[in-house]
């Protein structure tokens, strides 16, 4: 599943997402809260329901998510979405993401790394405006960057487990909510080793 801009990547929520994103069924973003991507293709017809996305690699400004500059690079991307509900005026109201999504952490200045495994089934829905509204994991993994003011608090976080979500509030903060057996790793303390 990929980067929600709450990470949103999806900082700037997916992730991310983080980013997280710019028009009708393009309007997917991850969550940076910190990423952006595009879609291709945006025919969701029963003839072509799936349509490849393709997480282009961002960087988190430094205070966003950790306290240090990261950049998220893809090493591997094999992900596909559909919408699955729209609003009255055809805008998707929620987007179904699956497959496999390899992503490298880089603290930029120290260089420090780490890999995770964002792979997984999600949910996205989105706002009349086309704005991110929330993700939240069917299955698997994924990654967003949450913003000062968030709740748990500022972060670049790992995350995983059924019904694990991350919702933009009206503030524009972020709220993490851990599913029956969710996790959550801020990978921030890692990157700073």
């Amino acid at each position: 599943m990929r980067i929600s801009r709450v990470s949103r990547v999806l900082g700037a929520t997916v992730l991310a997402a983080a980013t997280l994103t710019a028009t009708a069924t393009a309007t997917a973003a991850t969550v940076s809260t910190a990423g952006t991507g595009t879609a291709a293709g945006t025919d969701s017809t029963p003839q072509n329901p799936w349509h490849r996305y393709h997480q282009p690699d961002f960087v988190v400004p430094k205070g966003e998510g950790c306290a240090f500059r990261v950049a998220v690079h893809v090493l591997y991307d094999r992900e596909f979405y559909r919408v699955t509900s729209r609003f009255a005026g055809g805008a998707p109201r929620t987007e179904l993401f699956r497959g496999p999504l390899m992503i490298q952490y880089v603290n930029v200045p120290q260089r420090t790394k780490v890999i995770r495994n964002v792979s997984g089934v999600g949910l996205e829905k989105f706002n009349r405006d086309g704005s991110f509204a929330s993700i939240k994991a069917l299955s698997g993994h994924y990654g967003a960057t949450l913003g000062p003011g968030s709740d748990p608090g500022r972060g670049i976080y790992y995350l995983g487990g059924q019904g694990t979500s991350v919702t933009v509030n009206p503030d524009g903060t972020e709220t993490l909510k851990l599913g029956p057996r969710g996790t959550a790793q801020n990978l921030c303390p890692i990157l700073r080793k």
